[in-house]
């Protein structure tokens, strides 16, 4: 993630309860490119390891970067689990300072979205751009404010329930999320999510989370790979290789850098 204090205590909690044992539907998306392209890569705000595990089992030289401790923690002991000895840094992708470079970098979930500084944003993709191999493959998804995540861009109201699960001690744990305001023009919304832990209708421990983050458009975000330093960007709609469409929920930025550069 890109903010230290979120996604800690309950909000860890439920990253890794509400995504369950399936590795996401961009698993294999993010796997194909892993196969055509051998060597070291890494996963910004690998969280609870929903994609870094698995990737791990796969065999696939693979290391993560994750600020949340409490993410950090749930991610070592599921690896435990899986006898699997996870190399996971713990930086902010705007100050990303590691001590390798790769040919591959994955940010998934839309994670960039929540840099929400626009200058930090920019910082973000040189350092992503600055930790590459020449010819390595930045791959950063968004979600598509145009599409399925982003019909609404609703005005502010009312707390949602989000999600629900039943927990081990029968208590139950709920997301829900709450919309506090909206930029259309500046990209940009605040909203705050409340995690509560429920026996029947008494709660029993509730904490809050901060939501804000920024959208970006297809030629917006690729204008500025191209800024920083990325030769080629390609773009492709919901984890596929076809062209976005405007009902795409998400959008995969593909961008390569130069395998010579005379100004470096």
């Amino acid at each position: 993630m890109t903010r230290r204090d979120d996604y800690t205590g309950l909000a860890a909690v439920a990253w890794e309860l509400f995504s369950g044992s399936d590795p996401g539907r961009d698993h294999s998306f993010f796997e194909n490119i892993l196969q055509a392209r051998p060597g070291r890569s890494l996963t910004v705000g690998c969280g609870t390891g929903r994609l870094l595990l698995p990737l791990l089992e796969g065999g696939y030289d693979i290391e993560g970067v994750e600020p949340s401790a409490d993410m950090r923690a749930i991610l070592h002991r599921a690896a435990a689990s899986r006898f699997l000895q996870p190399v996971v840094y713990d930086q902010l992708m705007q100050t990303l300072d590691l001590p390798h470079t790769y040919q591959t970098i994955l940010v998934p979930c839309g994670s960039f979205q929540l840099v929400t500084d626009r200058l930090e944003a920019f910082e973000a993709l040189r350092r992503f751009h600055a930790h590459l191999e020449p010819g390595g493959l930045l791959v950063l998804t968004i979600a598509n404010m145009l599409g399925v995540f982003g019909v609404t861009l609703e005005e502010p109201g009312d707390w949602g329930l989000r999600a629900r699960q039943p927990l081990p001690d029968g208590t139950e744990l709920e997301k829900h999320a709450r919309l506090d305001h909206i930029d259309k023009l500046d990209q940009s919304l605040g909203s705050t999510l409340r995690y509560r832990r429920m026996r029947g209708s008494d709660i029993v421990e509730e904490e809050f989370c901060n939501g804000d983050m920024r959208w970006y458009v297809m030629h917006e975000l690729t204008l500025m790979l191209q800024l920083v330093g990325f030769s080629e960007v390609r773009v492709t709609g919901a984890y596929t290789d076809a062209a976005p469409t405007d009902s795409d929920d998400v959008l995969c930025f593909l961008a390569t850098r130069k395998f010579f550069d005379p100004s470096e």
